[in-house]
């Protein structure tokens, strides 16, 4: 059997965190048939003892599940990012392209309308 100091000193947290951890709704009660109390020291079998253990294995297991997620999804966005500004970049030289011809067109088509218009005019033209 180990006391809560031991726990937490193999588990490297504090014993309020193994106390807190002890009396939460999941344990409490699992942990009941595994803990005595000996001198107003508390101990727990090595079945409570394992249950804790799993208990802080699994939320360290989550939080790095969740940063890893978190790293992860911030190096996409970066990615995302990136190519966007480039696609930006491409649509914004492909407006310019795509203005440049439509003057050369209206200046093609103005002209064109202007020869006719001349051409219209003359009187020996029948």
């Amino acid at each position: 059997m180990k006391t809560i100091k031991q726990i937490a000193d193999e588990l490297g947290v504090t014993k309020q965190a193994v106390h807190q951890k002890r009396k939460s709704k999941k344990l409490s009660i699992a942990l009941q048939p595994f803990t005595s109390t000996v001198d107003g020291v508390i101990h727990i079998s090595v079945d409570g003892e394992n249950l804790i253990k799993s208990a802080f294995l699994q939320k360290n297991t989550v939080n790095k599940t969740v940063n890893v997620d978190v790293n992860e999804l911030s190096t996409n966005l970066q990615v995302a990012l990136q190519f966007a500004e480039r696609e930006n970049e491409f649509l914004r030289d492909e407006n310019f392209r795509l203005r440049e011809q439509n003057d050369n067109l209206t200046a093609a088509l103005i002209a064109t309308t202007e020869r006719k218009k001349w051409q219209l005019r003359l009187p020996w033209r029948g």
